[in-house]
């Protein structure tokens, strides 16, 4: 029995895609993320003092959706003792559809379990990496 609350799946093996998903961004989304306080994240005459373009989403929304894919593969638990590292490579941008996505690149024997490593990242339909990092995570092995 999983007294754990992890999720129990079969060991994956290294080099597994994992399913992608699609976002479309857009800048009502970026307001409901950052507001109430207005920022260069909000609205485009406050990029434009900072030399950006226009408002850009922030980038922890990449981050939450990291999260959430983590979380989805390794279950509920995972917030509690997962662990996920994310560089913030580009800017969003609001009309950008992201696609995340990553693969398995470590699975090793641990006390918790089996720790998984996954290689995880966020690509915009510009062709540019916007995010990209690691989670860790502890599964217990279906027999």
């Amino acid at each position: 029995m999983n007294m754990s609350n992890r999720s129990s799946i079969p060991l994956p093996e290294i080099g597994h895609l994992l399913p992608t998903r699609k976002v479309q961004m857009s800048l009502a989304k970026a307001r409901l993320f950052s507001l109430p306080r207005e920022s260069f994240h909000t609205h485009d005459h406050l990029a434009e003092k900072i030399g950006i373009p226009r408002a850009a989403p922030q980038g922890l929304m990449a981050y939450g959706y990291l999260s959430k894919l983590a979380t989805d593969f390794f279950g509920p638990s995972w917030a509690f003792d997962g662990e996920l590292n994310v560089s913030f490579i580009n800017l969003l941008d609001r009309e950008d559809e992201l696609t995340i996505a990553g693969r398995v690149a470590a699975v090793e024997a641990a006390e918790k379990g089996h720790l998984v490593v996954l290689e995880r990242w966020v690509d915009s339909n510009r062709g540019v990496r916007v995010a990209a990092g690691e989670a860790k995570g502890y599964v217990d092995a279906k027999e």
